[in-house]
């Protein structure tokens, strides 16, 4: 099965095949903050993706393109494993206790991108300041 995740500590971005061994452990090993998140995809191309609220809540997001929206829910870290199992062995997800969220209201996904965009911006922040320190560094050498 196919995974991605990124951890907001370590500014790392993994993408892989894994089995369940694996994935639960990248899963385990993410940090428990505001924008950690694991993605899965089956082979039906079906997705299954976490997101971290806080310490121990994750929305879970089962996106659903042909009725243009997806299935949330906040789960703990239990319910989390949970449901990876069961989307690993292929075991029909209820979605009975999951908000449906039309994609024009913000989505998981969007939410990444705007938590990237923000990652970037500072990475930028952070190499001009960088930049800055070497010029006058290299100006007080001369």
């Amino acid at each position: 099965m196919k995974y991605y995740y990124s951890d907001v500590n370590e500014i790392s971005e993994i993408e892989d095949d894994g089995n369940l061994e694996d994935i639960l452990k990248s899963f385990n090993y993410l940090s428990r903050e505001n924008g950690s998140f694991l993605v899965l995809e089956n082979n039906k191309r079906e997705i299954l993706q976490f997101i971290c609220e806080d310490d121990d809540m994750w929305i879970a997001d089962i996106p659903k393109m042909e009725d243009n929206g997806s299935f949330q829910a906040k789960l703990n870290v239990e319910e989390c494993i949970t449901l990876i199992k069961d989307f690993y062995n292929e075991i029909l997800i209820d979605t009975h206790d999951f908000t449906f969220i039309p994609f024009s209201k913000k989505t998981l996904i969007s939410r990444f991108h705007e938590q990237k965009k923000e990652l970037l911006i500072l990475f930028s922040i952070f190499l001009i300041v960088i930049l800055a320190i070497s010029t006058i560094n290299v100006w007080n050498y001369l």
